[in-house]
């Protein structure tokens, strides 16, 4: 005979197991000896669910019952069961702000551009490079398709100020992101493939 869940598993019953008492549908399915689709399943015709805060406080009393829970220094937020493991104190968000984020050097990429960086000089340097990404070889089509938006031109030096044109080369926006973490060794590669440019020029 097929057990009716419907007089057990009430709006009221998960709203206190789910919501209140942060359990997990896991949890609950234990404590009751059902399937988890079971729960899950009520839990969606009640239309019941959590942010993703109050998701990850279920996962850590079913996973890490004996770990005290971690919380962000500036935001206060839970901390994913990642940053729990590797000891981080920040939250994702609160790591990529300011003077925190892996990429920040001493503000520089909050100077303005020079006059002398207008679109007359990026058409030439695009025009140099055919108007496609001298790293992956996309073409500024394809990028408009992709990105919305046309490629960009990137300082091989990082020096905003020096817009000599063997300083500048054509990229789409993933491959000049890439070239913000390395940037000794980007540089060296993009160095290279000026001169090979104006070898073949």
């Amino acid at each position: 005979m097929r057990f009716n869940y419907s007089k057990i598993l009430t709006k009221t019953y998960l709203l206190k197991e789910y919501i209140a008492n942060h359990k997990t549908s896991y949890d609950i399915a234990n404590e009751l000896h059902c399937c988890q689709y079971t729960v899950w399943k009520y839990l969606k015709s009640y239309n019941l669910g959590r942010n993703n805060s109050e998701k990850q406080i279920g996962i850590y009393n079913h996973h890490f019952k004996n770990y005290p829970k971690r919380y962000c220094i500036d935001c206060g937020k839970l901390l994913s069961l990642r940053a729990y493991y590797w000891k981080f104190k920040r939250c994702t968000s609160c790591c990529r702000k300011g003077k925190l984020c892996a990429n920040y050097i001493d503000g520089r990429s909050f100077e303005s551009y020079p006059q002398e960086f207008n679109r007359c000089l990026k058409k030439a340097i695009k025009d140099r490079d055919d108007h496609i990404c001298q790293k992956c070889d996309m073409t500024e089509e394809e990028h408009q398709i992709l990105y919305r938006k046309v490629l960009t031109i990137h300082h091989i030096d990082y020096n905003k100020k020096n817009n000599n044109k063997i300083n500048l080369i054509t990229l789409c926006t993933k491959c000049n992101t890439k070239a913000n973490y390395n940037r000794v060794a980007s540089q060296k590669v993009y160095e290279d493939k000026i001169g090979e440019i104006y070898a073949l020029h």
